[in-house]
């Protein structure tokens, strides 16, 4: 890591020494959570080193959650005039991988499995119900919670594959009580009265970084905070004070909205009504790294950087 951070890491153990730690699902496999959580209650934790959740709630199922896969952004880029090779084998493969890791029996998406907004283009309509076909026969069960990108999702589930639900866009409640919702549209009020966490897709969580000649890069992250009380029941969600966890992009080949620039504007009726506590948000990087809060790393980069560093924010993310 190239920068020069006090910082700890998922399990609490770090340079500080004096903060307790998120937890986090070991990379060497096995599921085994790193101990530390400051919510025993909710059993969620980061896979370290990747761009996934998981859920294990008492009594099951294990449940991985992943967002923002992208299948089918490479047609985008080649209209572009960048050619690159598909990247679904490889999507499927480390979902694979995770599930054999985590023990997982539940696979959530959180939305935008496919990458365009209107209609289904040719590799769309080849590798999302490929996907989905191998998923089916690897998880219990599927569950995907449509984005703004997955118009037309019903149509792309595989024949056969009864174990794959799509379900509203207002989110799907995880037994345990964990609301996974894309993130794009308003929670269904029923289902986020009854959450004790959610998890949220959309806005590609991402952090802006400053070495120290100035220079700024971008890398995905994980941003854990709890709701506004008040937005929040002015939205329906009840009388709780769930948790709320921002998930980068499955798809590494999404660029990531850096969630730590001022005068930066989020994107989803959550975030942008203030209905998340953002501002008071702890940020982790993949490796479990913590940086501190969002308002202790608040960068003002010049306007030309301001365009790089928020570049997707809008509704078509």
């Amino acid at each position: 890591m190239p920068y020069n951070i006090g910082c700890e890491d998922f399990s609490g153990r770090g340079s500080e020494g004096n903060r307790a730690g998120w937890g986090g699902v070991g990379a060497a496999g096995g599921g085994k959570a790193v101990e530390g959580g400051r919510d025993a209650g909710l059993a969620l934790l980061p896979v370290v080193g990747e761009r996934a959740l998981l859920f294990s709630p008492r009594g099951g199922p294990r449940t991985l959650v992943v967002g923002d896969l992208h299948l089918g952004i490479e047609t985008d880029f080649a209209r572009a005039g960048v050619k690159l090779p598909s990247a679904a084998d490889a999507i499927v493969g480390r979902v694979e991988v995770l599930r054999a890791k985590t023990g997982a029996r539940v696979l959530v998406i959180a939305g935008d499995l496919k990458h365009s907004v209107k209609g289904v283009t040719a590799q769309e309509g080849e590798e999302v119900p490929r996907a989905l076909g191998i998923w089916a026969r690897s998880f219990a069960r599927v569950v995907w919670v449509p984005g703004n990108h997955d118009g037309a999702a019903p149509s792309l589930v595989p024949p056969g594959a009864r174990n794959v639900e799509v379900a509203h866009s207002g989110g799907y409640l995880c037994r345990g009580g964990l609301l996974v919702v894309h993130g794009h549209a308003w929670p269904d009020r029923a289902l986020a009265a009854r959450a004790k966490g959610l998890v949220v897709a959309h806005n590609h969580c991402a952090v802006a970084l400053e070495d120290a000649l100035g220079r700024v890069a971008k890398e995905p992250c994980w941003a854990r905070a709890r709701v506004n009380p008040e937005k929040w029941r002015e939205a329906g969600g009840g009388e709780g004070y769930p948790e709320v966890v921002l998930m980068p992009p499955f798809n590494e080949l999404c660029t990531g909205v850096a969630v730590n620039i001022e005068g930066a504007r989020p994107i989803g009726p959550l975030l942008r009504e203030g209905c998340v506590d953002l501002a008071r948000a702890e940020i982790y990087l993949l490796d479990g790294v913590w940086l501190g809060k969002v308002e202790e790393n608040m960068i003002r980069p010049g306007a030309s950087e301001f365009q790089r560093l928020t570049r997707g924010i809008s509704e078509d993310l």
